[in-house]
């Protein structure tokens, strides 16, 4: 399936000589109006009829075994999402490759991590009922609260992600339709979250192209960055703690919720402050209330006073900058 979000290039041409050879299976779809990202997923998640979900950006590249593979772990582990801890970066020109692996969880190539939530247990890549060593927990969505969420620790590209269509449905996994920077992010939380069984690969079977005109690397004022990520920033933790109020884990363990929610605003507040060092104190403020006008009524001054304030203690950035590599270490 294919959404198209108004694209001005030849795309749906190109997409539309592909639909005979599917014999029916793939279907397009286009928005009104350009909508973003999340609007595009949201619909094609809800028009979906399969099985499984696999959401890809525009302009990567699949390994043409890579669906059957994924679908592969997905039927032989009966998790909700299997994760791929290993991403290939490929130049716009497709010469230069870079891998790249999460460190947390760390698995040997021929192994995978299954996290059911009762236990953690290393497996053989080919056969996940030989289990290899099991990691004492008494509960793995504290293990994925304390050690992958709280410490940023996790995958969070949604390429990286394959998930059971009904898991999403089910759980309200949506993505925000208003955040057009950072939205694909908070949707792992969701996962993580959410997910009664996951699975950890440490295989590549996606290439992701560096772009220079994607979404995330078009060229912005310091003031235009600031309040995408700023919007990022407001929406994003709305959505997350209204995912935690859903879980009976997290109503039951509020420290926990609170965990999830510091780092989120620690991480969030570091790509804020990141994106206002150049700016005079008067413009932060400026750039808030002019992107966001009547929609805060009179908040936008606190948020603009507390980004300010923030700003003047340069210092605290480096050391947050510090704790946050040391933590994604």
């Amino acid at each position: 399936m294919k959404c198209f979000d108004c694209s001005p290039d030849n795309s749906r041409a190109i997409a539309e000589s592909y639909v005979e050879k599917f014999d029916g299976r793939l279907k397009l779809f286009d928005n009104e109006q350009n909508s973003g990202p999340g609007t595009s997923r949201n619909n094609g998640l809800h028009r979906a009829t399969g099985e499984y979900v696999f959401f890809m950006d525009a302009d990567d590249i699949l390994l043409s075994n890579g669906l059957e593979e994924m679908y592969s772990f997905a039927k032989k582990s009966d998790a909700d999402v299997v994760s791929f801890k290993i991403r290939c970066n490929t130049s716009e020109d497709g010469k230069q490759l870079t891998f790249v692996e999460h460190k947390q969880p760390r698995l040997d190539p021929n192994t995978v991590l299954i996290d059911d939530s009762t236990k953690l247990a290393v497996a053989n890549i080919d056969d996940m009922q030989s289990i290899e060593k099991s990691i004492p927990y008494k509960n793995t969505l504290t293990w994925r609260t304390r050690k992958v969420l709280a410490r940023y620790r996790f995958p969070w590209e949604i390429w990286l992600k394959f998930s059971k269509r009904n898991f999403l449905l089910e759980n309200k996994l949506f993505f925000l339709e208003d955040v057009y920077n950072g939205e694909d992010q908070i949707w792992t939380y969701g996962l993580f979250m959410c997910a009664k069984k996951m699975i950890h690969v440490p295989k590549v079977l996606y290439h992701h192209r560096i772009a220079e005109g994607s979404i995330v690397r078009t060229n912005r004022t310091p003031a235009q960055n600031m309040n995408l990520w700023v919007a990022t920033f407001t929406s994003g933790i709305k959505w997350v703690d209204n995912v935690m109020s859903r879980l009976d884990f997290f109503k039951q363990r509020p420290e926990f919720r609170y965990e999830v929610l510091e780092a989120f605003c620690r991480r969030y507040s570091i790509k804020i402050l990141n994106k206002v060092r150049t700016l005079p104190q008067g413009d932060i403020y400026k750039a808030i209330r002019q992107e966001f006008g009547e929609a805060w009524g009179n908040y936008d001054v606190l948020l603009a006073s507390l980004i300010t304030y923030m700003n003047a203690q340069q210092k605290e950035i480096a050391v947050l900058e510090k704790s946050l590599k040391e933590c994604e270490d």
